[in-house]
């Protein structure tokens, strides 16, 4: 193993050598043997490698990263050992993210183009806010209809409680308030009636479809009904309303992760009724709603931007970006577009690249399943790139970092 040589050439001066003689770094020194002033490293070719400047121990100014072949990577700017701004760039020179950090808001973007909070709301925030749209849990163990059901002729529909059913809305609307989407979503009768004509539909012919074929000893009316619940909405096997809201947001077994339609529909922007049915462990949301008069956001994330539980994103649940404005222009193939995730450090420089496991575009959502070695602390900067604004490339760029709501930390 080469042992680089160190070397005092007087008395505020520190130079270290590679084995070859050349120069490895050099920096000066204050009194008290910390750095201070002109501070750099160098690659034994002799290329440059870091450039910055101390006061007294601590980086101060501009702190310049270089690649081997002389292009600067990695900016920083500090101010007496606070770190005001940090800019990546790719091997070329092209600039792959800006991080500013000012008064403790941390802010993310294209050096040159718009940026947005990272962190749009704080943990404690989220803390407080999701016990409140929760409420108390329904108990698993209370019966869950006001009236029975009957899949056997002359079948009937029954009708879950007020409560079961406002219990799987608040933990629906829970996903879509940390999604950062509106939660002014109202369960309705009718939509009710359908998802649950079409639970007993399901349960009837004792299969999980949304195009069932109707029973010979069914009327027709009620069967009619039953096909509009199952067709308009998302469909699961599941003991309970809250279970199936979970598994219409992971989405990602095999059969469904190439487009993770349930979760896509769970988070429409324009949604703003539904309905649930549910008999025999068979379970129906009306998902196709699209009353509501809010705006559609540029982009939504699952996780999203910024801070986001752990609570709500189950191991081994892929990803997914939806991009909704009309100023992006999104390729047809998922080869036209390319999602790159990257943890970062505590001063939110690169640590290693993410693998992902799984990556597919599904009309204008790319989906992408990360390798994380933990999730609680871990803080990921995720980019897409290849979309356009008009002619020109553009990137969708976010930071998530994901915590546990209980932990404290």
């Amino acid at each position: 193993m080469a042992v680089a040589l160190l070397v005092s050439l007087q008395d505020d001066v520190v130079r270290e050598k590679y084995p070859s003689g050349r120069v490895k770094l050099e920096y000066r020194v204050d009194a008290k043997g910390a750095k201070h002033g002109s501070y750099a490293e160098f690659y034994e070719s002799g290329q440059k490698k870091l450039v910055t400047t101390y006061f007294h121990g601590d980086p101060d100014g501009m702190w310049d990263e270089y690649a081997e072949a002389g292009k600067i990577v990695l900016r920083k700017r500090y101010a007496k050992g606070v770190l005001r701004e940090l800019t990546r760039l790719e091997p070329d020179g092209r600039p792959l993210h800006q991080v500013t950090f000012k008064d403790g808001v941390v802010t993310l973007g294209v050096p040159g183009g718009k940026a947005e909070d990272a962190y749009p709301r704080s943990k404690r925030a989220i803390r407080e806010e999701i016990p409140k749209i929760e409420g108390t849990p329904w108990d698993p163990k209370e019966p869950p209809y006001e009236e029975e059901y009957s899949i056997a002729a002359p079948h009937k529909a029954g009708k879950l409680k007020a409560e079961y059913l406002a219990d799987a809305l608040r933990h629906h609307k829970a996903y879509r308030w940390l999604s950062e989407l509106h939660t002014d979503v109202a369960l309705d009768p009718a939509l009710t009636e359908c998802a649950q004509h079409g639970a007993v539909v399901m349960g009837a012919v004792n299969n999980l479809t949304h195009t069932p074929q109707q029973p010979a000893d069914m009327d027709k009316a009620f069967f009619d009904k039953g096909y509009r619940g199952t067709s308009g909405s998302n469909i699961a096997g599941g003991r309970t309303l809250r279970m199936a809201v979970n598994m219409f947001m992971h989405d990602s077994d095999p059969s469904n992760i190439d487009r993770v339609g349930h979760r896509v529909w769970m988070l429409n922007p324009r949604m703003g009724k539904t309905g649930f049915g549910q008999v025999s462990g068979y379970i129906a949301q009306w998902s196709t709603d699209a009353s509501s008069p809010a705006p559609k956001p540029d982009v939504v994330r699952y996780p999203s931007r910024g801070w986001f539980p752990t609570d709500y994103l189950a191991d081994g649940v892929a990803w997914s970006v939806t991009i909704h404005a009309d100023r992006w222009q999104v390729p047809k193939n998922k080869g036209g577009l390319k999602v790159r995730m990257w943890t970062l450090n505590d001063e939110y420089d690169i640590a290693g690249e993410v693998k992902l496991d799984y990556y597919n575009l599904s009309g204008r959502t790319a989906i992408f399943r990360p390798v994380l070695e933990k999730r609680e602390g871990t803080r990921v900067l995720v980019q897409i790139a290849g979309v356009k604004q008009g002619k020109d490339d553009a990137s969708i760029l976010y930071i998530t970092e994901l915590f546990a709501l209980d932990s404290g930390k």
